[in-house]
């Protein structure tokens, strides 16, 4: 996210979305407390490098996507 975080010029329409590397094609999922440690990290991680209104903000999704 570091990549382009200090890019956004505005978090209020940003949604992160994610799936794991291991998910992916293979149709497994990730158990409800997986995508929860995730969610933590990301707001974590938000809170640390943006701000913490952003990091309490910004909609966060686990999907499987394909």
């Amino acid at each position: 996210m570091k990549a382009f975080a200090d890019a956004v010029p505005s978090w209020d329409d940003v949604v992160v979305a994610y799936e794991p590397v291991w998910a992916i094609g293979t149709g497994k999922v990730a158990t409800p407390q997986q995508a929860q440690e995730v969610h933590v990290a990301v707001r974590d991680w938000l809170k640390k490098n943006v701000s913490d209104e952003v990091a309490s903000k910004t909609r966060i999704i686990y999907g499987v996507f394909g």
